[in-house]
């Protein structure tokens, strides 16, 4: 197979890191068994509570099936003891293994009960770490505003309390929610709070985690070469913890700032460098993660590999690796895409059930005062339960109402037939395409005209524009797959394979450049901008699939793709330029102009035809 070729120094630095991880894995597990070995000769006390609780939050990051089993054990055990207090830390460490694993209803669910139990027996501490894992989860759903409130909540009792580790790690996810808001110096602000804090307390472990971030933000805010120095010190952080996670993920990060100097470097032998760079940490991570057992992260090493080989010019590496990353992509995240195509649906879910705590512990309090105070409040247990009723029937209309919605917006985006294996399976399969049209328009001094017109008027004009386009593209049996900017990008033939799709595209593209000659004709008159177009077809195979899996996007990828754009950028205004490929399928249905061998960036002097 072709690509580059690890070096066997490389190799050996793989080795010997796969080895760390063996050892520490190895250490971890033993600990484990020394528990397991004590717990059948235990009585069934609070010693043997805190043990199983031990066992369970030990699983968490090898085996959440144990850690959960153990977590049940423990909770039995705590209510057969009637112990609340460790109840609740039983209910906890259900809830990091249901977190560990992404049930995060389930993980909501035990943190609940752990926070319901610490309220009531006024245990500050311990709560104050449940509001902070409760926030977490909230930040897992994406629900920021929520994570930001219950971390405000826990921060302001981790103060009181005098407790600055669960400080740092507060400062640590509010710095991780401003991350995904792109909130750079709030998150550098906060993050660097969070340093002080840990490398006060010579806390190593959260003092790499609080390191990697900050590289996370220099590299996203632009500042690569600062990037890699933060980066480098969390690698260095994280082996002195044996956090062979972190240094994986690290790894992965470090190919990815890597491929971006690579892009933005302009010597070709430093472009090359950071490229060869960037795979080989890429591997690196991949061997640890592959060790490890993480998939998740597994599919974001493949993701940015098939991205490398692509601009490398390795398209059979890219291929093997896009379809590693969609296989495991389908494996992991098929609760999540489901969860996705229901998003609206999850989060009026979520609303729901909070408005259902509250009521419960309205319920609960107006019992509490029924028993000492009088039939009236019976009254009051009545108007809650009404309440409660009706809000119930009313968030259950408004569900029904969201999730039309959200079937309605996913037809609106997607394929009829790829919609309907993604609600089918929960996933959607990427598809190698033998023979496609590709279409691609770009208008002529867009930047010009854009300068002449208000943002408001500008975006009237492209919007009807595009909206004909997306017409005649209905019209002619071919798929919108999107807009760049001022381009839009068309092809035939998918997701369902037909003869068709080379003449039903060109045919398409010649109406498009009609409506914008008339739409010309009329701005002329009118004394107005207007707009002028180039079209460019091309005709080969692609890879056809979903990307992400929050705001899915259609899309194809291949050289087919590019060579396609090419042909729009070497064309002239108002003519539809074809590729040879395309000409061979539609030549005997339009009438085709032969141009002579023209030279295409990137891809040299290539046969094209105008087609009338």
């Amino acid at each position: 197979m072709k690509g580059p070729v690890v070096s066997t120094v490389v190799l050996l630095l793989l080795l010997l890191s796969a080895g760390q991880t063996a050892m520490a894995q190895k250490q971890g597990k033993a600990l484990i068994d020394s528990m397991l070995v004590e717990l059948p000769a235990m009585k069934d006390d609070t010693v043997k509570v805190k043990a199983l609780q031990r066992v369970s939050n030990a699983y968490r990051s090898m085996d959440t099936d144990e850690g959960i089993r153990y977590g049940h054990l423990c909770v039995e055990l705590a209510e057969k003891l009637g112990n609340r207090a460790s109840l609740a830390a039983c209910h906890n460490c259900l809830g990091n293994n249901h977190k560990a694993r992404s049930d995060y209803p389930k993980a909501l669910d035990a943190y609940e009960r752990a926070r319901s139990l610490y309220e009531d027996l006024g245990q500050r501490r311990p709560l104050a770490v449940i509001l902070m894992n409760i926030g977490t989860v909230y930040r897992a759903l994406q629900r920021p505003e929520k994570a930001l409130e219950f971390y405000d909540r826990s921060f302001a009792i981790a103060k009181e309390t005098d407790n600055l580790q669960l400080q740092g790690q507060l400062l640590g996810n509010k710095g991780v929610i401003y991350f995904a808001q792109e909130k750079w110096e709030e998150q550098r602000k906060v993050s660097e709070q969070a340093l002080v804090i840990f490398e006060s307390i010579n806390d190593v472990s959260n003092t790499a985690w609080i390191v990697s971030n900050l590289a996370d933000g220099r590299a996203m805010s632009g500042d690569l070469e600062s990037a890699l120095v933060y980066q480098e010190k969390a690698i260095g952080l994280y082996q002195q913890v044996g956090d062979l996670l972190g240094i994986a993920g690290t790894y992965g990060n470090m190919g990815s700032v890597h491929a971006e100097l690579a892009e933005a470097e302009t010597d070709p032998a430093e472009r090359k460098r950071h490229f060869e760079a960037a795979i080989s940490y890429l591997q690196k991570a991949e061997v640890l993660q592959r060790q490890l057992g993480d998939l998740d992260y597994l599919k974001d090493v493949f993701n940015n590999l098939s991205e490398i080989y692509v601009k490398t010019g390795d398209h059979k590496l890219a291929l093997d690796a896009y379809r590693a990353y969609v296989q495991l992509k389908d494996s992991v995240h098929s609760l999540e895409v489901q969860e996705s195509i229901a998003n609206l649906e999850t989060r009026r879910a979520l609303e729901v059930r909070d408005k259902e705590i509250i009521i419960q512990q309205l319920k609960k309090r107006t019992e509490l005062i029924y028993m000492s105070g009088g039939v009236a409040i019976l009254l009051l247990i009545v108007v809650f339960a009404i309440i409660g009723y009706r809000r119930q029937k009313a968030s259950n209309r408004l569900l029904n109402v969201e999730k039309q919605k959200s079937e309605d917006l996913l037809h609106n985006i997607l394929p009829e037939e790829t919609a309907k294996e993604l609600k089918d399976k929960g996933h959607s399969d990427a598809r190698l395409m033998d023979q496609v049209t590709v279409l691609f328009t770009d208008f002529k001094g867009f930047t010009a005209m854009s300068e002449q017109l208000s943002p408001k008027q500008l975006v009237k004009d492209l919007h009807e524009c595009f909206s004909q386009f997306d017409h005649i593209c209905e019209k002619h049996g071919i798929e919108k797959i999107k807009t760049i900017g001022d381009a839009y990008m068309a092809a035939g033939g998918l997701p369902t394979p037909n003869s068709t799709h080379a003449t039903d595209v060109v045919k398409a593209a010649l109406e498009m450049a009609q409506v914008v000659e008339e739409g010309k004709a009329k701005k002329i008159a009118a004394g107005l901008p207007y707009f002028e177009i180039r079209i460019g077809v091309h005709t080969g195979p692609v890879v056809a699939g979903i990307v992400g899996i929050k705001k899915f996007q259609y899309d194809i990828w291949g050289d087919t793709v590019n060579t396609a754009s090419r042909m729009e950028s070497s064309g002239e205004v108002g003519r539809v330029n074809i590729s040879q490929a395309t000409y061979e399928l539609v030549k005997d249905q339009f009438t085709c102009e032969f141009r002579g061998e023209v030279e295409a960036k990137g891809k040299g002097k290539m046969g094209m035809w105008f087609a009338s």
